[in-house]
């Protein structure tokens, strides 16, 4: 049964392979596109090497052409000059397979056993590399923030890990980009990008097959004197201050949006008060507060417009 399992999983990761460069490429995630080109690329050497040889080099190369992917320079698009630097490692590491799987100075040198381990990798010199570019990646995801390519990385290393030689190349890290870019589509869908609270379309949407509510909006209008990178730091200091009063808060537009779901309009507009006279005592970089409340009406874009209205009186 267990073997049945590994067998399947080299087509099974074939899929997700070609998934993650089909979504990378719509998504114009140009590092995910190339580490996932370079994920099919590596099956390749297993076409004119036998399945052992052919694991050992790629054990060795395919992290290193990984942290090469992650660390380069990216483009917006795919297809850029800056990405051409990119075609020609994976064409020169194609070269080198063609000799290097079959030569047998290098299968001996990374058959090697340099110290006594409670397992088997299928190279200790590869594993020893890994651990080195995987220390590095997790350095620069934290700098970067982008832990997710640490993650990746691991995942990329399962098979050698654990020495699995007579079975063919599978990895899970094409099965990660694949749910990464799924959730990262939805988050830019349904997420505001400064806030990182839920947009317009996530209150469409918690509305639906409400019989009451009201809506309730602050607008806080910073002072033209913040540069942008201030006013995104303000901007997340104010959501996270807002998640915490047990409300439903969205980001529409340039407008904080409440649902009071179990309230009436005066303890909705006690709540909207309060948080306003909160922020003029904390900060002074705001120049106008305004608040608004608007009851359901027959169609969210009524409720919605109507809320923006009484917003724009004052």
């Amino acid at each position: 049964m267990f073997n049945l399992v590994l067998n399947s999983l080299s087509p099974i990761c074939l899929v997700f392979e070609l998934l993650a460069l089909a979504l990378s490429f719509y998504l114009k995630n140009s590092r995910i596109f190339f580490i996932s080109l370079a994920l099919l690329c590596s099956r390749f050497t297993y076409l004119y090497a036998s399945v052992y040889q052919a694991h050992l080099f790629v054990s060795l190369f395919l992290p290193l052409v990984f942290t090469l992917f992650v660390v380069l320079k990216k483009g917006v698009l795919v297809f850029e000059k800056r990405n051409l630097l990119k075609l020609f490692v994976l064409v020169f590491v194609g070269i080198l397979a063609l000799f290097l799987c079959k030569n047998t100075n290098f299968i001996y040198n990374l058959e090697q056993v340099i110290f006594t381990l409670p397992f088997k990798p299928i190279s200790q010199i590869s594993l020893v590399f890994f651990l080195a570019e995987f220390c590095f990646l997790l350095l620069w995801g934290i700098l970067k923030r982008e832990l997710y390519f640490s993650g990746a990385f691991l995942l990329l290393f399962v098979q050698f890990l654990f020495g699995i030689n007579d079975k063919s190349f599978f990895e899970f890290s094409s099965l990660f980009f694949v749910c990464y870019l799924v959730w990262h589509s939805y988050k830019s869908l349904y997420f505001d990008s400064q806030t990182k609270l839920p947009n317009q379309k996530a209150l469409k949407r918690r509305l639906l097959g409400l019989e009451s509510y009201i809506l309730g909006a602050l607008r806080l209008q910073l002072l033209s004197s913040l540069e942008p990178k201030q006013e995104k730091i303000l901007l997340r200091k104010i959501a996270k201050i807002l998640k915490k009063q047990n409300k439903n808060v969205f980001r529409v537009d340039e407008d904080f949006v409440f649902i009071f779901l179990n309230e009436d309009e005066k303890e909705a507009q006690d709540f909207l008060n309060a948080l306003t006279k909160g922020f003029k005592q904390v900060s002074s970089n705001f120049k106008h507060l305004n608040t608004a409340l608007s009851v359901k009406k027959d169609k969210f874009e009524e409720s919605l417009s109507a809320l923006r209205a009484e917003l724009g009186k004052d």
